[in-house]
């Protein structure tokens, strides 16, 4: 595999992209998930969440809900942020990332695009997922760039696949090191490989390791966070590109999650298709869509598949607008009944409806839900002055 450096040495010396965000934002419950897709659990209608999962995505799912629909300074305020005034907004917003990538040593890598990003029906060429139909359904391409369409899909990874030792041998990623400012830091092997269709408004996740869960597993040992790249998450990532390019990067309406495998989020998928009656399979295009007023869309928006969407909406509202889930669509693709299915996950997006004036204008820590249908949803937030 050819690899080629998203750009400059690592040695070059960054600028200030805004602040980077402090305190309870950074902790573990509010953060964007270690993993998000391939953790090795195929669908199983059996593996069905426990009681205790179940409420743990539930009521994180309603919390980041709040973090969309407050606008940047109250999802700032929700989440404790110590800025002045606060703000939800990324340390990397409003940037492509062209130089900072290569200065913390991500390196884009070659990506077949007619193999992983042609996801037509067509049974006769061997490529991934096959959900042409639900495509077509949207309005959206099936097919890559390099086949007439307007998917293109990248593999981003924090290691050099050309790098050698002295004998010529490849270097494993943990044995590689770069510097950053006059420090030395060390690959960890992550990767983010995701796909973007810029014109339908949609972005794919595909496959995705953290820096920190690879370095647990290449290190064999907890990294501290001052040791792994200053640039990490997945949704930093993702919004660049989806900015690189883009004349109308607020026209975002979909996200999609295929051949979702995630550990966590697998049983959460199966006890939403339990509630509403598919106890057996997964259903195909149009699946099964839950709103995320409800306890089922909750779940599966605070799922590690959720949360990462969340994050990129909630950090990036100047650059992608002020934009909410409504709800997320279960179906799997259009391979043979007898086959294993391959889960995925449709999550919609639209603009958050412009609220009425209160006296005060006052928002609050709790959220209270209020919807008038599937179409629209209003989280009303109050903060009182003693949560500032």
């Amino acid at each position: 595999m050819r690899i080629t450096p998203v750009l400059v040495a690592a040695a070059f010396v960054a600028g200030s992209h805004g602040r980077a965000l402090h305190g309870p934002f950074d902790a573990t419950d509010n953060s964007e998930p270690t993993r998000v897709q391939k953790a090795a659990l195929v669908y199983d209608p059996q593996n069905v969440a426990s009681n205790a999962d179940w409420a743990t995505y539930t009521e994180k799912g309603a919390r980041l809900g709040c973090r969309l629909d407050a606008d940047d300074e109250a999802a700032g305020r929700l989440w404790m942020d110590t800025r002045n005034p606060p703000s939800a907004r990324s340390e990397w917003s409003n940037v492509k990332l062209m130089h900072e990538l290569g200065l913390w040593y991500w390196h884009q890598a070659d990506f077949d695009q007619d193999y992983h990003c042609n996801f037509a029906d067509d049974d006769s060429n061997d490529h991934t997922n096959k959900i042409g139909s639900a495509l077509q359904a949207l309005g959206l391409s099936s097919k890559p760039k390099t086949q007439g369409g307007d998917n293109v899909c990248f593999n981003i990874e924090h290691f050099d696949d050309d790098a050698q030792d002295d004998d010529g041998d490849q270097l494993e990623p943990e044995d590689q090191y770069y510097e950053v400012n006059g420090r030395e830091y060390q690959a960890t092997g992550a990767h983010v490989r995701f796909g973007v269709n810029q014109p339908g408004g949609m972005i794919i996740g595909m496959d995705f390791q953290s820096p920190r869960a690879q370095a647990v597993d290449r290190w064999q040992e907890e990294p501290t966070e001052d040791e792994l790249p200053r640039l990490k998450r997945v949704s930093d990532i993702m919004t660049a590109f989806w900015l690189r390019g883009h004349g109308n990067p607020k026209n975002l309406r979909y996200y999609l999650a295929f051949n979702v495998q995630n550990d966590e989020t697998v049983p959460l998928i199966a006890r939403v298709l339990k509630n509403r009656g598919h106890d057996k399979m997964v259903p195909y295009w149009p699946g099964v869509t839950v709103g995320t007023w409800e306890k089922e869309g909750e779940a599966l928006l605070g799922s590690p598949i959720g949360s990462t969407l969340a994050f990129l909406l909630a950090q990036h509202k100047a650059e992608l607008g002020h934009k909410h889930v409504t709800d997320i669509t279960i179906f799997k693709d259009n391979y043979p009944p007898n086959t294993i299915p391959s889960v995925q996950l449709l999550y919609r997006i639209q603009d958050v409806p412009k609220p009425e004036q209160n006296a005060n204008n006052a928002l609050q820590a709790r959220s209270k839900v209020m919807h008038t249908g599937p179409k629209h949803i209003i989280r009303i937030h109050k903060l009182d002055a003693d949560t500032y």
